[in-house]
């Protein structure tokens, strides 16, 4: 009962989605007894489900799973990130070139939070944005540090506010599970690879305000208004976002889900 309801879900998925006009659709199935939806809280699930623009691999939005349908979406269709066939046990993936490759999405503004993110990093000449809400004020920020970096080279580092965790060694060359956790009321912030413990620290409360160029990103960070910096080089197959920090237990099954994927 639950793999058909599962497969009705995404039928349905895809033909709203051709309603609106994607010019091509990739969704594969997973037919794993756990799903990140069977977590609470879960706000946006970025996997492999994409539009593309036509007679391209360049995919200009990436389809939220949840029911909240928010697609991540690119300024135009110079600055895509290329869909990259069979990459991880099958799957595509995205692909970011390190110049100038981003999404956008549409929301982050929770007092806690989860982040999953599946990535590969390519070793970074200059630091790199993973995905982030940053302008005015540095809210969410998940960035590769710079090869160049003495202390912490092409490590990933994990900041909210003027606070920075990194991990203990560097993420680049292999697949890695990234997992970020933030609670505003517990003054915590953690951060996991691959489900192992890299950091944890005291985190400070939220900004109770932000300007309107605070925008979430995805291998890029905005700036300025139109200015984009940080871009990220490597490939990222899976995105998670819970809108509270999940249990130890929960988040276990979610990195042994995106493990086992």
């Amino acid at each position: 009962m639950k793999t058909l309801l599962i497969t009705i879900y995404y039928l349905l998925l895809t033909i709203s989605i051709q309603a609106q006009g994607g010019s091509d659709v990739i969704i594969i199935m997973d037919d794993n007894a756990f799903l990140p939806t069977n977590v609470i809280g879960l706000v946006k699930w970025y996997a492999q489900s994409y539009t593309k623009v036509v007679d391209s691999d360049s995919v200009n939005a990436w389809i939220d799973l949840t029911a909240n349908d928010t697609a991540t979406q690119t300024a135009n269709n110079f600055s895509c990130p290329r869909a990259i066939d069979n990459e991880l046990n099958g799957y595509p993936v995205l692909r970011f070139d390190g110049s100038n490759d981003y999404l956008f999405f549409d929301t982050f503004d929770y007092k806690e939070y989860s982040v999953f993110v599946v990535f590969k990093a390519t070793a970074q000449a200059v630091t790199s944005g993973l995905i982030a809400r940053a302008y005015n004020h540095v809210y969410f920020w998940v960035k590769l540090i710079t090869s160049a970096d003495g202390t912490n080279p092409n490590k990933l580092a994990f900041t909210v506010n003027a606070t920075t965790i990194y991990s203990t060694n560097a993420v680049t060359g292999d697949w890695k599970i990234a997992s970020l956790l933030y609670s505003e009321d517990d003054d915590y912030q953690g951060m996991y690879l691959n489900g192992i413990l890299q950091n944890e620290t005291t985190a400070g409360d939220l900004p109770e305000t932000y300007d309107a160029l605070d925008q979430p990103s995805i291998g890029v960070i905005a700036e300025t208004a139109g200015s984009y910096v940080f871009p990220y080089k490597g490939d990222i197959a899976e995105i998670l976002i819970y809108n509270r920090r999940v249990a130890s237990s929960e988040r276990t099954k979610i990195e042994t889900y995106l493990n086992d994927k």
